[in-house]
């Protein structure tokens, strides 16, 4: 359901309310555990999409180190000027980011040189 998703631009909603509910759930976890948020490139191209990230890190108060956004390489082919920017913003507040399947699609060694991941997988 999530290319419809994409395609309807429901992800944006769906996305938020995932978002939110991983927060407040993390909050109630054990300090140091962190949770990670599969992302969709069209989140990411949602101008507000920072500030739905820094919204639901204050609603629930989970500390930004114990967030990390994991998102596919092909989200730096589209826009990618754009997307690095918000990433760095997010990156900025603290949040960590992963590079999800990279190696699937159309791999470049240069993205890990454009944005510094915390992760790779």
């Amino acid at each position: 359901f999530i290319p419809v998703a994409e395609e309807t631009g429901l992800i944006v909603t769906i996305g938020e309310w995932v978002l939110r509910r991983a927060c407040a759930d993390a909050a109630q976890w054990p300090n140091g555990t962190r949770v990670s948020v599969n992302l969709s490139a069209v989140q990411l191209r949602n101008d507000d999409f920072a500030q739905i990230v820094f919204s639901a890190l204050a609603g629930s108060q989970l500390p930004a180190h114990r967030l990390e956004l994991e998102i596919t390489e092909s989200v730096l082919l589209q826009d990618s000027d754009a997307t690095l920017a918000v990433l760095h913003q997010l990156r900025r507040f603290g949040i960590r980011t992963c590079m999800d399947d990279f190696g699937t699609g159309f791999s470049s060694l240069s993205y890990l040189r454009s944005f510094p991941f915390d992760k790779i997988k």
